[in-house]
């Protein structure tokens, strides 16, 4: 049996930064911050956090393996534990 060629679907979201200029077709993928937060995502949330490997490969294409995966959920384990403390700090100062 022939292999079939993988069908890649173009995204349709707006969360691209940086694309000035560029003319590129964009494959998928979420643009995060630091913390691996989605970046533009307005009103929606400003803690969900995405450390899932294929919706990152767009930006880092080596990013694999089980090294990989401990440094993200490090990095993200720690912005997680910093909102909560500032939203602990928040609430006693105004309780």
């Amino acid at each position: 049996a022939a292999v079939k060629p993988a069908v890649t679907r173009v995204a349709s979201t707006g969360l691209i930064a940086d694309t000035t200029g560029l003319n590129f077709n964009r494959t998928g993928g979420i643009e995060v911050d630091e913390c691996y937060r989605p970046r533009d995502t307005g009103l929606l949330s400003n803690r969900l956090y995405c450390v899932a490997i294929p919706f990152l490969l767009h930006k880092n294409p080596f990013v694999q393996g089980i090294t990989s995966a401990a440094e993200l959920g490090q990095a993200a384990a720690q912005a997680i534990l910093d909102d909560i403390r500032a939203t602990t700090a928040d609430l006693l100062l105004t309780a």
